[in-house]
């Protein structure tokens, strides 16, 4: 996915799309030249919080301007194997989706899974592994921006150097991704995405995205990066906007407030507790 992962599900939180690392110093002056793919193995790895506690505010733009507004909670929790994430978020308001909640559980062996709860019908179900092209409850996020794919599911070309779009005093990557299979275009309906990585922290600031037909399809833009994690020089972007290009709509995602040190229960990680929701 690019960074931009990948929160959405710890409120978008640790999907790339909103975390990133702090490069070192070798890695921001080097004069060796990184391939297309290197740049997104390190975006990979600036997306894996440890654990993750976060409050925040969508927003939904129609294409007159109209706004409606959500306030969600997130927590997030990365697993053993350093690599994976599950994730449980869960809508508070406004009242017609309250409690509606979705968990994501990232697995590199046996494949991503993700549930949805909806209180109308008491019950939760699994989203079927084609189902990453649906809009997460409503937002211009699609599963598939959420979850975070993995580096080797894209063929990945460094085509150029250019400044940053949030900060023209910083280098971005140009990299453009295409998918290295017909399996991956089907369940993604990406089949082209261009990417603008900082150089400093390998985040993911911008990227535009083709549907399957090659037709323009999203746009992506982050803001207001911030140090969340000074240890391990975690940063989040708190401020992202996509917008679906064919219909007009966007979506705004706020954060609010970010928690990387409290703990993180894995008893908060169930499908049990999908239907019960996050306690305050």
């Amino acid at each position: 996915m690019t960074s931009m992962y990948r929160i959405l599900w710890s409120v978008l939180l640790s999907f790339g799309c909103l975390v990133s690392y702090r490069a070192s110093a070798v890695e921001n002056t080097s004069s060796v030249a990184m391939s297309g793919t290197q740049i997104m193995e390190h975006n990979f790895k600036a997306t894996r919080l440890k654990q993750s506690r976060v409050t925040a505010t969508m927003e939904l733009i129609s294409s007159k301007g109209e706004k409606r507004v959500r306030q969600q909670r997130g927590v997030s929790k990365l697993k053993p194997n350093g690599l994976d994430s599950r994730g449980l978020t869960v809508f508070d308001l406004p009242n017609d989706i309250k409690n509606t909640a979705v968990l994501i559980d990232e697995d590199q062996a046996d494949g991503d899974k993700v549930w949805i709860y909806l209180p109308a019908l008491k019950k939760n179900r699994r989203l079927p592994g084609s189902g990453k092209t649906e809009n997460f409850v409503g937002s211009d996020f699609t599963y598939g921006d959420i979850i975070v794919p993995k580096v080797a599911e894209y063929k990945h070309t460094l085509s150029g150097q250019e400044p940053c779009p949030d900060d023209s005093k910083i280098k971005c990557y140009v990299v453009d991704s295409v998918p290295a299979s017909s399996d991956i275009l089907e369940t993604r309906g990406v089949s082209a995405k261009r990417q603008w990585v900082r150089a400093d922290n390998y985040m993911v600031v911008r990227y535009e995205t083709k549907d399957r037909a090659g037709r323009p399809w999203k746009s992506f833009l982050g803001k207001n990066p911030k140090l969340v994690d000074p240890k391990e020089g975690k940063y989040l972007l708190f401020d992202v906007e996509i917008t679906d290009i064919q219909s007009k709509h966007r979506t705004r995602l706020i954060l609010n407030k970010v928690d990387v040190v409290s703990p993180v229960s894995d008893d908060l990680l169930t499908t049990m507790q999908l239907e019960r929701g996050l306690p305050q």
